[in-house]
This record gives C-alpha cells, sequence and structure tokens, in this order.
C-alpha cells in the first residue's frame, strides 16, 4: 500500500486485488458474503485508487528491468513515486533489498516499521519533539516562579492561571498548531503510541489505536491533551518495538 501523508493510495487494478483477497475469506469461510459486499463498498472511502495509463506502466516495466522482479509489485513503486513525499510500505523483504540497493530506500517503509513512521516523515517527528521539549521547560521554568511549598515533601502547589503565559507563549502556541492540522490517523498514532509508553493503558497497539479513534477524529478539541501525552511517544515506540521483536522470536 501507498501511504502519501493521512490518505491511503493504490493503483486502481488494487481494487480487483482487494476484492480477490476478500472473495478467498467468503471462499474460506472467514467473512460471509455480506461481510464482503460491505468491505467492497467500503474500499473507494479508504483507498484512493489512481488510474493506470502507459507512462505508469512504462515507468513499472522499467524498474522491474531494473530491479528483476515482477511487474505487480514495481506498478506500486512506479505510483509511489508519481506522488510526492509518497511511502510504499511493504512486508516483501526481497523487494525492498533490491529497490533500496537501487536508490529508492526512501520511498520504501517495512510494514513492521514503528507506526510513528509510516504516519510522520522524520522531520515532523523531531519537529514536534523540540516544541514539546520548549514547552514543557517553558511551564516548568514558570511553576517554580509560581509554586507555593506544600508541607515538607517538596510537593508544589500552583494556581492554574498563574501558567497562563507559559500556554501563550510562541512556541506552545506553534505545538497547538501542528497537533491542530494532523489528520484523524496521526493523531490516533500519537494517542496510541503515547499510551502504550505510559504502561499502565495496554500493550495492544492496535487496540490503543481504536481506542483513540474518539480522541483522533477532533484534534483541535483535544489538543492540550494530545501535547501532553507527547512526553511518553519515545517509551511507546521502545515497548512497540520490544513487543514486535518478541513477536517474531515467538513465530
Amino acid at each position: 500500500m501507498i501511504l502519501a501523508g493521512d490518505r491511503l493510495v493504490a493503483p486502481d487494478w488494487a481494487y480487483a486485488e482487494v476484492t480477490n483477497v476478500l472473495w478467498r475469506k467468503a471462499r474460506s469461510g472467514e467473512l460471509s458474503i455480506e461481510q464482503v459486499r460491505a468491505a467492497i463498498s467500503a474500499i473507494p472511502a479508504r483507498l484512493e485508487l489512481l488510474g493506470s495509463d502507459e507512462g505508469l506502466m512504462t515507468t513499472a516495466i522499467e524498474l522491474a528491468q531494473l530491479l528483476e522482479h515482477s511487474i505487480y509489485d514495481c506498478v506500486f513503486l512506479a505510483t509511489a513515486l508519481r506522488i510526492e513525499n509518497a511511502m510504499l510500505v511493504t512486508d516483501d523483504g526481497r523487494f525492498a533489498e533490491k529497490a533500496a540497493s537501487k536508490g529508492f530506500g526512501d520511498k520504501l517503509r517495512w510494514l513492521s516499521d514503528q507506526p510513528l513512521k509510516l504516519a510522520f516523515s522524520d522531520a515532523e517527528i523531531d519537529r514536534l519533539r523540540r516544541l514539546h521539549e520548549i514547552s514543557a521547560n517553558t511551564i516548568s521554568s514558570l511553576i517554580k516562579k509560581v509554586g507555593q511549598p506544600l508541607g515538607d515533601g517538596g510537593s508544589t502547589i500552583y494556581q492554574i492561571g498563574d501558567l497562563q503565559p507559559a500556554f501563550e507563549a510562541p512556541t506552545y502556541v506553534a505545538l497547538k498548531r501542528e497537533i491542530c492540522r494532523l489528520s484523524p490517523h496521526q493523531s490516533a498514532v500519537l494517542i496510541a503510541l503515547a499510551w502504550l509508553g505510559r504502561g499502565y493503558d495496554g500493550d495492544d497497539f492496535d487496540g490503543l489505536y481504536d481506542q483513540a479513534a474518539h480522541l483522533a477524529a477532533e484534534p483541535d478539541r483535544h489538543a492540550p491533551y494530545i501535547i501532553s501525552l507527547i512526553t511518553h511517544i519515545d517509551r511507546g515506540i521502545a515497548a512497540y518495538r520490544e513487543k514486535l521483536t518478541a513477536t517474531e522470536l515467538e513465530e
């Protein structure tokens, strides 16, 4: 599949490929015909299909010759090459290695890559981390100034209104703007990874992703909460990788 921002893209003949997979599942009893029909009806809403043409097929043939690989995978790579900042997501290690060796590594992502990289470019991730770090430092410094000691336990209390200057600072405003611009998919990935990183929300990324849907649908409304979760993302990535490694060892 091809990931272009928050869009899932595929050459138009993939419609038949997906339908064929659904039909095989129906024949094996995994899905009912009603479920297959519903899934087929949902394809246009979830997958942007791009028309094939002579130029695309010519590029695919050239790639197939260069990589000594089947035309099917090369049509997907040719489609990804047509779209700016698009990435071909694959679990075919042999094809990925061939393509990377010929200079197409920046257009490929492994299906097993941690999900943050599938939703964001490295530059976008770094920007979010940097803005969050500066904002967190600003809030921490302000707490030290306005906070009052509570007893002898080292705790500090403060009025939330006293922190308002930190939330009006240019860096925090920029961070909130970035969060509000996220697609529902990107928001769900951030939230799910953060929950995974907190350690007490569960260890099933897919389940957490589904649970995050109601928050991810309105990132502008839930921006402050999403911002507060960013501190847990790196731990979430580490937990995701550990789980992935454990699964691979079991297999």
